[in-house]
């Protein structure tokens, strides 16, 4: 099968991208011709099919204007089609980069489409169904995007949540996904609930399929050390500033925090000396300290779907932190595979830290063991394929 798998990147920058490149490779594993298309980077990998990726606007005007809508990506991926012919397209993240003037190429092609739904842009302009004056807010559902101006939801200012609005309006009086999206793969229950809340009609062609793994550990290593760890991204949303201000009160707990973010230089230089900032580290780097960690914590405000630091930490054998909202409680069960807590409340997180703490140590392997056993169950490579193979015959069939 020739599969054309469609991002904006082609390197890893988060979760959407470890899922997209892992599925390239999963794919190409089992034999199938895999073609990648995405924006021109000088940090893409390499791959014979960069010579047809759309190179990105220069000029902030371009930019802006490719934002909506880019003849280029339309053009390239004309080109590809004509060139390898593809049997489906898997879309991924499209927006602010590829757009979706691909989809109506796609669909002249009579190029089936699948795509996976990591979160909420279709629903939400600034993709995350948060505003940090007001918390978690879903006003704009249901395209009522003059919210996102009203409430100035975008982080980089006003202008931008203009566009951002203008964006969700152009797309779905012109652009509309659920008339291009033969199928959707939500990768969470939760997120695929929100969807249809807003859009019952896609019901009989909406699956989900969680996020995969492909480093799921044989056995459990005991950590030397009771260090907690956090990976992500070191911004507002993701909750870091909460974490740094909690484990500043608990001095004789280590805090080790691996990622970069805006707000990297000032947690940094106000975090306590139990709070050891790591940068950007390499993946397989990533791996060796959340196997010598005790506990991986998520500490978001906005909600998760499927996060990979979930996922990861499970794969090492690693119980984790996290809060009750988005789909986290669909994988994390409390006192089981780790520890939830009430979302946005220091409290709760400060409690469930100690708690899981003071565990015993037989309290503790057993509380790994279920954490291997669910990604095991639940975050397996083979399952995946399957699952995403299954999809793809019955679309190809459909049409």
């Amino acid at each position: 099968m020739k599969i054309l798998l469609c991002n904006k990147n082609y390197y890893h920058c988060g979760g959407v991208e470890t899922l997209f490149l892992s599925t390239e490779k999963l794919l190409a594993e089992y034999g199938h011709t895999v073609i990648p298309f995405g924006l021109k980077s000088p940090e893409n990998y390499e791959s014979e099919y960069l010579k047809y990726f759309p190179s990105r606007p220069g000029k902030r005007l371009l930019k802006t204007l490719d934002s909506f809508y880019s003849i280029k990506s339309a053009s390239a991926l004309q080109r590809v089609i004509e060139k390898i012919k593809p049997d489906i397209a898997h879309i991924h993240n499209i927006n602010g980069g590829l757009t979706f003037s691909i989809l109506p190429v796609l669909k002249k092609n009579k190029i089936p489409i699948v795509a996976t739904i990591h979160g909420f842009k279709y629903l939400c302009p600034v993709w995350e169904f948060y505003n940090r004056k007001h918390g978690v807010c879903e006003k704009c559902a249901g395209g009522k995007y003059y919210n996102c101006i009203l409430y100035n939801c975008s982080a980089r200012g006003l202008f931008r949540s203009i566009l951002l609005a203008v964006d969700g309006y152009f797309r779905d009086a012109f652009l509309n996904f659920r008339k291009y999206f033969d199928y959707f793969l939500f990768v969470s229950f939760f997120t695929r609930k929100k969807f249809l809340n807003i859009f019952p009609e896609i019901e009989n062609r909406a699956d989900v399929l969680y996020n995969f793994t492909d480093n799921i550990e044989n056995r459990i290593t005991k950590p030397s050390k009771k260090n907690f760890l956090y990976v992500g991204r070191i911004e507002y949303a993701k909750g870091t500033d909460v974490l740094v201000e909690a484990f500043g009160e608990m001095g004789r707990l280590k805090l080790e925090i691996a990622g970069e973010g805006s707000l990297y230089i000032l947690l940094k230089n106000s975090a306590k000396s139990n709070v050891k900032f790591l940068g950007r580290i390499g993946r397989g780097e990533i791996r060796e300290k959340i196997i010598q960690s005790y506990f991986v914590i998520i500490a978001s405000r906005v909600y998760e779907n499927n996060p990979y630091a979930v996922i990861e930490a499970f794969a090492s054998g690693r119980p984790v932190i996290a809060p009750d909202a988005g789909g986290i409680p669909e994988i994390v069960e409390n006192g089981k595979n780790g520890f939830l807590y009430k979302a946005n409340d220091i409290n709760a997180l400060t409690d469930s830290i100690y708690k899981a703490y003071a565990l015993e140590e037989r309290e503790y392997e057993k509380m790994c063991e279920r954490a291997l056993q669910t990604a095991k169950n639940k975050f397996n490579r083979t399952f995946h394929y399957e699952k995403l193979i299954s999809v793809y015959e019955k679309i190809l069939k459909a049409n």
